[in-house]
């Protein structure tokens, strides 16, 4: 077969995604479950005709076997996850981290730069490089933007986050007004290479989960260590209006298999109540868990090409490293407090989320 990942852990992820068994992969293709676990376990592999099988059990094509650049279609689909409510009725009406400090441009390029320095690849002798890009979508471009990121779904949450009079329902006001009054989205991505990218289980220690899932971990490798993940990455979703970061990292070390596009977006949201029920704040962009109950917990994924460059995160070589976009990137220092509206402002007056 095709040089791609390994095709036995390639196969026992597709399985879990696909919710199938071993067993009733065997039925499907007409072999034994024996010969299956013999194909996971890398002690056989599939002859050319159980291949064209295995894609038809996976309702997939015989190039996505072969290749295993990428999931297959039978994988649970990509969507959000918010986490629900806490028990105790307990509320946290945003992220204290990303208030802790002035998150302006100078903030954010100080952060983000000692973040990638602290991450490097120190053994080849090269240097770690940062880039910043400032994208602005608008028309169709914005459209299919919104799109991508299933803005649909996540509507709802903005229009009732935005409606409460705290900080942080101002600044999503603020960036919700722009936005669709002036038909237009900012998009900062800060890329950085030559850096150990996100590596690491979802969920155990690791770089990814110190960024994507906890607060204030810095995932420090000493005690004498500097930490690259602590305070300071509050500042990529302070800088964001919408409180909206999506991810792609090229790893320096295998994950399942992998090393190249593994996407994730996390979105920090006050409190909120939608559709009848409590949202504790944050919520995740990614492939529904199979081993969480109801598969409700979303993790990160193995995207395609096509789908990283529609969220605007295509990286310019397989370098390791990590690129953060900001959606609806601002400077917070220079925000105009949403809530102070002249009395002869008619627009603002008449302004609703549901007017959009």
């Amino acid at each position: 077969m095709d040089a791609g990942e390994d095709f036995g852990p390639w196969l026992a992820r597709q399985l879990k995604l696909a919710d199938m068994t071993q067993t009733e992969l065997a039925q499907e293709v007409e072999v034994t479950r024996a010969a299956v676990s013999a194909w996971i376990t890398g002690r056989a592999a599939p002859r050319p005709e159980t291949i064209e099988r295995i894609a038809r059990a996976l309702n997939t094509d015989l190039a996505t076997v072969h290749t295993r650049t990428t999931d297959t279609q039978a994988g649970l689909p990509v969507g959000w996850y918010h986490r629900p409510g806490h028990a105790d009725g307990g509320r946290e009406l945003g992220n204290a981290a990303a208030f802790a400090f002035d998150a302006d441009v100078e903030v954010l390029a100080r952060e983000t730069c000692q973040n990638s320095l602290d991450e490097r690849i120190t053994d080849n002798g090269r240097p770690v490089r940062v880039r910043y890009t400032l994208h602005e979508l608008s028309g169709e471009k914005l459209a299919r933007f919104r799109e991508a990121i299933q803005w649909d779904d996540l509507f709802p949450h903005y229009e009732v986050a935005a409606a409460q009079d705290q900080k942080v329902g101002r600044v999503i006001d603020a960036g919700l007004r722009d936005m669709y009054d002036h038909d237009r989205l900012v998009l900062l991505r800060v890329d950085d290479y030559n850096a150990a990218g996100l590596t690491g289980d979802d969920y155990e220690d690791g770089r990814f989960a110190a960024v994507v899932r906890r607060q204030l971990d810095s995932h420090k490798s000493g005690k004498g260590a500097g930490g690259s993940y602590g305070l300071g990455k509050a500042t990529l979703w302070a800088t964001s209006r919408l409180g909206l970061v999506l991810i792609n990292s090229t790893l320096s070390e295998p994950h399942e298999g992998r090393t190249e596009r593994r996407l994730v977006g996390r979105l920090d949201l006050p409190w909120r109540r939608v559709g009848g029920q409590a949202w504790a704040g944050p919520a995740w962009l990614g492939r529904p868990d199979p081993d969480s109950p109801g598969a409700a917990v979303a993790r990160s994924w193995w995207a395609d090409e096509e789908t990283v460059e529609s969220l605007h995160l295509t990286r310019e070589s397989g370098e390791p490293g990590t690129s953060f976009l900001i959606v609806g990137a601002h400077d917070v220092a220079s925000l105009v407090d949403a809530s102070r509206v002249s009395e002869d402002d008619e627009t603002d007056d008449d302004f609703t989320i549901q007017g959009m």
